[in-house]
């Protein structure tokens, strides 16, 4: 079975669950398929290093622009003769009529929460790419409900649902704060409640920061995201060094993070997974979070949720993990939950999604 992958998902983001996602499908595939061609460049992004992207097959474009909304165009069209899996990081299709095409469609954020060019750039883009595809493959019930919600012309047959993993890069440490000063160079002399992620105005960081004045003995620590704007800085200039954003975070040091922290505070009123409430689940960290959108399709009752993501309803929640017995109930349910979810497992139901395909008539 031939396999051709487009990683084009790197050059549109230094991080991101959509990076995390293919680059654990590639490395599994580099490992597991000697017929498989990854296509992309060399960047920044801090998941596809492993890869050596600058040595991969090109595309006969003249820039990143056209390469990024035009269909699949090798250089070496050879690769396409043969019958092959084309399946894009990030809402690409071949028209090769030797293609199979796949699309991974993660969430739905950009026609909930953007308005005007970049929606309906972002909006033609994914419909041609779930219209050209064979399979389709969503990574939550609810991302594949919002997906025949958006998309009533999609034949359900076509769909799967298969879940993201989590990295074993995330586990209990013991002495976590010994750890954390030795990870990073300094540690905390009080609490934290952890951010991850970026601040878009679904997730709800004025929420996660009006914490500070329910909990005035606890830091709050910020990891991912853009570096704050002059905006930004003016509105949380009262919470001086109490705030703390770090960038450019490795899984492993995000792991002591996770660990070290008094909870995850993810207040998102919308998520196409929620990859962070995972991995703080497998760090042994509790989760305080919403009851929306696919997040609790992913935590169950392994979190702690909200009906929606007001400091006060978060702040009771917090409040509950005072309690050792009950926090440590949470925390066992979390690493319960998260033992469920793994990146081999992701990958061998994608596997499998590509040899229905190859075997059907699509």
């Amino acid at each position: 079975m031939n396999i051709i992958l487009d990683s084009i998902v790197f050059e549109l983001q230094r991080a991101g669950g959509v990076s995390v996602y293919w680059a654990e499908l590639l490395s599994r595939l580099k490992r597991e398929s000697d017929s498989s061609f990854i296509f992309g460049r060399e960047n920044s992004n801090i998941f596809c290093r492993d890869f050596n992207l600058q040595y991969s097959q090109v595309e006969n474009y003249p820039s990143f622009f056209t390469r990024r909304y035009l269909p699949f165009y090798p250089v070496d069209k050879k690769i396409l003769k043969e019958k092959h899996i084309f399946h894009s990081s990030y809402y690409r299709y071949s028209n090769s009529i030797t293609s199979i095409n796949v699309t991974t469609v993660h969430d739905f954020t950009y026609e909930y929460f953007v308005r005007g060019p970049r929606l309906w750039v972002h909006r033609w883009q994914k419909a041609l790419a779930v219209e050209k595809s064979q399979g389709i493959i969503c990574v939550s019930e609810n991302t594949k409900k919002n997906l025949l919600d958006f998309y009533p012309w999609v034949n359900p047959n076509l769909v799967t649902v298969i879940h993201n993993g989590v990295s074993d890069a995330f586990f209990p440490v013991e002495a976590p704060g010994k750890a954390l000063i030795e990870g990073i160079g300094f540690g905390f002399e009080v609490p934290y409640l952890l951010f991850v992620g970026d601040r878009s105005a679904y997730k709800n960081f004025d929420a996660f920061t009006s914490l500070a004045d329910f909990f005035p003995n606890m830091d709050l620590v910020v990891i991912g995201g853009k570096p704050f704007t002059d905006k930004e800085l003016l509105q949380l200039k009262p919470l001086g060094k109490r705030l703390h954003h770090f960038i450019g975070v490795s899984s492993e040091r995000l792991n002591l993070f996770y660990n070290a922290a008094y909870c995850l505070v993810y207040p998102s009123s919308y998520e196409g997974f929620g990859l962070p409430i995972l991995e703080a689940m497998k760090a042994g960290c509790p989760v305080v979070s919403t009851n929306l959108s696919s997040i609790p399709e992913v935590a169950l009752d392994a979190a702690l949720l909200v009906d929606s993501p007001t400091p006060e309803k978060l702040a009771t929640m917090v409040l509950q993990l005072d309690d050792s017995s009950f926090r440590s109930q949470i925390r066992d349910k979390g690493l319960n939950r998260a033992a469920q979810f793994s990146w081999d497992r992701c990958f061998q139901e994608t596997q499998s999604f590509y040899k229905k395909l190859w075997n059907m008539d699509v």
